[in-house]
């Protein structure tokens, strides 16, 4: 049976019996701060911009390929970055920069800075945060903190802004059909309330807003069902407890009415939605697990245990697979903080691992006896050779 046979079988077998599971693990710098994903290419741009103890030499783009789950290549940034975005009209990646109050157009494929886009400058590291790509307008939308205002990019150029109080922790999410934009925004008390709210991409009107209980700590739209999902935590009392239960808003396209609220895990920290079978994945920072939502019904089907502390959550349409961010802070003894993303299986997925050595194989399969056998058979195999000579 050749190597490649058995692995595929191998593969085959595993991805059948193995429904919740991770796959593996990918080295992302030292600090990652954010990810985001190119449908076309199928790769995978994680932002590093912890500190650690590397200081600005960790501050870059690790691009890895979602075919073969592997770092292929690092975009090291001049400055300390906070949020990036993909811009798939033209391959670039737009990179809001902390602290020094501008936006890096970084060209994808080779890492060069096609263009640096100014901000107003504040001097107080409160400049440029989350950003989104607007496929309908073809403009990058930027949320910034001081002032509280909507900023929209055309062309390398700010073209328009929309003073809103944003809540500049959350990132903004994108209809791509309609070109909205929706944010969040400063609900009508001081703690645990948002609202919700819609603005025209093209024009920066506002169309709607609706008030949401909670924390808000995530966004995203889903085009297939014209929804938008807001990720929150609740506080509540429970026999005189305080309990903080994440949730997530199925709201309407318009924004106007909230159709479900299936409850997650505490601060659900990102969204990510499978087109085919309308599952929506959400990370769950404090809860250490991935909530799995049946978007047909808006109700939960599982969840994925993973490692500690979730940053976000990435589905990848081309192989089916999950892709989980992860920041480990450096230790009191001193070790460095570390990244990594994890290869997660979703509960009754087809996630295809890259392919398995046949030597890795051989020991999951049967453990380190079968190499010995193996070792056995070919040393005996090529001691005869030996004793009986060349053949003439």
């Amino acid at each position: 049976m050749g190597a490649s046979l058995v692995v595929a079988l191998y593969q085959e077998a595993r991805s059948n019996a193995c429904t919740t599971c991770v796959l593996g693990n990918i080295d992302a710098g030292w600090g990652p701060v954010d990810v985001t994903y190119d449908n076309a290419s199928g790769h995978l741009y994680v932002l590093d911009g912890g500190p650690g103890l590397t200081g600005s030499s960790a501050w870059g783009v690790s691009v890895i390929n979602g075919s073969t789950d592997t770092v292929v290549a690092f975009y090291h940034l001049p400055n300390r970055p906070a949020y990036l975005t993909y811009d798939s009209r033209n391959g670039d990646l737009y990179i809001s920069m902390f602290c020094s109050d501008e936006v890096l157009v970084l060209n994808a494929s080779t890492g060069a800075i096609a263009a640096t886009i100014p901000t107003s400058t504040t001097g107080l590291c409160e400049g440029p945060g989350p950003i989104a790509y607007n496929p309908n307008t073809g403009s990058i939308e930027l949320e910034y903190s001081t002032p509280n205002v909507l900023l929209t990019i055309n062309g390398n150029v700010i073209t328009q802004s929309v003073p809103l109080s944003v809540n500049t922790q959350v990132p903004p999410a994108v209809n791509p059909v309609t070109g909205q934009v929706y944010v969040v925004t400063a609900g009508k008390y001081l703690f645990n309330s948002f609202n919700l709210t819609t603005v025209n991409g093209s024009t920066g009107a506002v169309e709607s807003s609706i008030f949401l209980w909670g924390n808000p700590s995530t966004l995203m739209f889903d085009p297939t069902k014209d929804r938008v999902y807001a990720g929150a935590t609740v506080e509540g009392f429970v026999q005189g407890t305080v309990v903080w239960n994440g949730t997530v808003y199925l709201v309407s396209g318009n924004g106007t009415t909230v159709l479900g609220q299936p409850r997650v895990g505490e601060t659900p920290t990102r969204i990510a939605v499978d087109s085919a079978n309308g599952n929506i994945y959400v990370s769950n920072y404090y809860a250490s697990n991935l909530s799995v939502i049946n978007g047909s019904i808006g109700e939960i089907a599982g969840s994925v245990p993973v490692d500690s502390n979730p940053a976000s959550v990435v589905f990848d349409g081309r192989n089916r697979c999950l892709y989980t961010l992860f920041y480990a802070q450096a230790g009191t003894n001193g070790a460095q903080s570390d990244g990594y993303v994890s290869v997660v299986e979703p509960p009754g997925g087809d996630c295809v691992a890259p392919p398995t050595p046949l030597s890795a194989l051989l020991a999951t399969i049967a453990g380190p006896t079968a190499l010995v056998a193996l070792a056995v058979v070919v040393l005996v195999l090529w001691a005869r050779r030996v004793r009986r000579g060349p053949r003439p």
